[in-house]
């Protein structure tokens, strides 16, 4: 399981940028003891999604662009979903993007 820490605040924030080939997957470190909200943009302006999470790692899309989902490994599509208590991204748009995360913890 790859995890990424770019950084950190006080545990109330959470930073990534990382480069994730075709079918790659990143995960969060935690989804925090109360959950929280988080945005992710991958490639040059392609596909983006400012997203909700608790503490369980159940993901809900506020707002995205056309290609986002929540559900691992859906083809063609990046993915931000419940990694089994902490959130996962997904990169299934079939070819390597630079993924950028930001995480707020309630």
């Amino acid at each position: 399981m790859k995890q990424i820490v770019l950084g950190r605040d006080s545990n109330l924030q959470w930073n990534a940028l990382e480069s994730l080939d075709d079918s790659e997957k990143v995960y969060m470190p935690s989804s925090g003891s109360n959950g929280g909200i988080g945005l992710a943009h991958i490639g040059d302006g392609e596909e983006y999604a400012l997203f909700n999470f608790t503490s369980a790692g159940v993901v809900t899309l506020i707002t995205n662009s056309a290609n986002v989902g929540t559900t691992e490994d859906n083809d063609t599509t990046f993915n931000i979903f419940d990694a089994g208590g902490v959130i996962g991204f997904n990169n299934e748009l079939g070819s390597t993007k630079n993924l950028l995360i930001v995480v707020w913890f309630s």
